[in-house]
C-alpha cells in the first residue's frame, strides 16, 4: 500500500511538473533533486563524517593468556584452587596491554579527518557549480537552437514554395533549367542545415535529460522565450576579490594547504614514540604463586625519528602553496578575459538593438514578392536569403556567447549575481 502511494505521489508530481513549461529555475530545481552524480557525492561526505567518528575512538586493549599447562607432573606444587577444584594444579599467565598515543597524535588525526571531510564538501560544491554551469550552457544552446530553427524553417517554407513553382515552370520550359537547379540546390542546402540543427538539438536534449534525470523531457516542455540579457552588477575590483575568495578551485587548494600543514604536525608528533601500558598476572610461575606486575613498553628512537616523512610532508606543503599561487593567477587572468569578452559581446549586441526580426522578415517576404514580379533576380533573392540567415545565426550565436560568458564569470567568482 505504501509503495502504491509513493508511486501515485510521483505520478502526480510528474504531471504537475510537465503540466507547464519548465523555466531554467525549474530545471535547476530538478537537477539539484534528481542528479545521480550529486547524490553519489553526498554519500562520500557521509563516509568522511563516519571516519571522523571512527578516528576519535581509542585503540582497543589487547589481552594475552599464555603458559597454560594442560597437565601436571610429579614435581608440581599443589596450590589453593581458584574456584571449586579448578586451579590446584593450574599454571598460566595473562597480560593486558593498552596503547597510549603521545603528543596528541589522535587529536591531530581527528583534525586531519575533519579537513578531509571538508575537502569532500568542497568537492561537492565544485561539482555542483560546474554541473550548474553545464546545465545553463545547455539551456542557452537550446534557446539558440529553437530560435535558429524558427528562422530556418521560415526560409525553408519560402524555398519549398519557390521550388514547386520553378519545377512547374521548368517543365513547361518557361524558365531555364539553370534557375530551377539553383533553387533546388539552395533548398537542399537549407534542408541539410535543418537536419544538422535537429541533430544538435537532440544531442543537447539528451544531455539535459541526463543532468535533470527527467527521461520524458522534450524541447516542447521548455520555456525558451526571449530573455533579457543580464548585466554585471559589481565593479571589476569586487569581482576579482570575490573570485580570489570564493572560486571553487581556490577554496579546495586552501583546504589542501590546511591538510598539508596538519600532516606536517602529525609527522612531527610521530617522532615521539607511543607508550604501551602493560599489566601482567602470573600464577604458579615464580616464587610468588599469584604475581601481578605492571610495566611500560615503548620504542627507542635511536635510528628512526620519522625524518623522511617529516621532510616529505613539508615539501608537499610547499608544493600546495605554489599550486595555490599559480591557480590564483590563472583565475584572475580567466576572469579578466571573460569580462572583456562580456563587454565586447554586449557592445556588439547593442549595435543589433533596434533591428527587429519582424522588420527583417517583412523585407524577406517583400523580396519574395519582388521575385514573383521580376523586380529582383533569382540570384539577388538567393543572396539576400543567405545573408538573412547568416545575420540571424550570427546574432543568436553572439547572444549565446554573451550568456555563457556571463555564467562563466559567475562561476569564477563563486556566486550568482542575478
Amino acid at each position: 500500500m505504501k509503495k502504491q502511494l509513493l508511486t501515485l505521489v510521483f505520478l502526480i508530481s510528474t504531471e504537475a511538473i510537465f503540466g507547464q513549461q519548465l523555466s531554467l529555475l525549474d530545471l535547476e530545481t530538478a537537477f539539484l533533486r534528481n542528479n545521480l552524480q550529486l547524490i553519489a557525492q553526498k554519500y562520500q561526505i557521509g563516509q568522511a563524517e563516519a571516519l571522523i567518528r571512527q578516528e576519535r575512538l581509542w585503540p582497543n586493549p589487547s589481552l594475552t593468556v599464555d603458559n597454560v599447562n594442560l597437565w601436571a607432573n610429579s614435581t608440581f606444587e599443589t596450590m589453593e584452587p581458584l574456584f571449586g577444584s579448578f586451579g590446584a594444579k593450574q599454571q598460566f599467565g595473562a597480560e593486558l596491554e593498552q596503547l597510549i598515543e603521545t603528543s596528541g597524535k589522535r587529536k591531530k588525526r581527528v583534525v586531519l579527518r575533519e579537513l578531509e571531510s571538508k575537502a569532500n564538501q568542497l568537492e561537492f560544491d565544485a561539482i555542483l557549480r560546474e554541473m550548474k554551469l553545464d546545465l545553463r550552457s545547455t539551456y542557452y544552446s537550446l534557446l539558440r537552437i529553437k530560435q535558429e530553427e524558427h528562422q530556418l524553417l521560415r526560409v525553408l517554407q519560402l524555398f519549398e514554395r519557390l521550388h514547386a513553382q520553378y519545377k512547374v515552370q521548368a517543365e513547361k520550359q518557361h524558365i531555364s533549367q539553370v534557375n530551377y537547379y539553383r533553387v533546388h540546390t539552395e533548398l537542399i542546402g537549407i534542408q541539410r542545415e535543418v537536419l544538422d540543427l535537429t541533430a544538435e538539438r537532440l544531442d543537447k536534449m539528451k544531455h539535459l535529460r541526463v543532468l535533470t534525470a527527467l527521461p520524458a523531457l522534450t524541447i516542447a516542455d521548455l520555456q525558451l522565450d526571449n530573455m533579457e540579457l543580464p548585466a554585471l552588477s559589481a565593479s571589476s575590483e569586487e569581482l576579482e576579490s570575490w573570485s580570489l575568495e570564493a572560486h571553487p578551485k581556490l577554496m579546495q587548494l586552501r583546504n589542501e594547504i590546511d591538510l598539508a600543514q596538519q600532516q606536517v604536525r602529525l609527522e612531527v608528533a610521530n617522532r615521539i614514540p607511543d607508550l604501551s601500558m602493560v599489566m601482567n598476572y602470573e600464577r604458579g610461575g615464580n616464587v610468588m604463586r599469584n604475581f601481578v606486575g605492571i610495566g611500560v613498553k615503548l620504542d627507542i628512537p635511536v635510528f628512526n625519528r620519522n625524518q623522511g616523512n617529516i621532510t616529505a610532508a613539508r615539501l608537499h606543503l610547499t608544493e600546495q602553496d605554489q599550486r595555490l599561487r599559480a591557480e590564483e593567477h590563472e583565475v584572475t587572468e580567466a576572469l579578466s578575459l571573460h569580462m572583456r569578452e562580456l563587454e565586447r559581446y554586449g557592445t556588439q549586441l547593442q549595435e543589433w538593438k533596434g533591428q527587429e526580426d519582424g522588420r527583417q522578415v517583412q523585407v524577406l517576404e517583400n523580396y519574395s514578392k519582388y521575385l514573383q514580379e521580376q523586380q529582383v533576380t533569382l540570384l539577388e533573392f538567393i543572396d539576400f536569403s543567405q545573408a538573412y540567415l547568416e545575420a540571424q545565426k550570427a546574432y543568436l550565436d553572439l547572444q549565446e556567447k554573451y550568456l555563457n560568458a556571463f555564467e562563466t564569470v559567475q562561476y569564477l567568482i563563486g556566486k550568482d549575481l542575478k
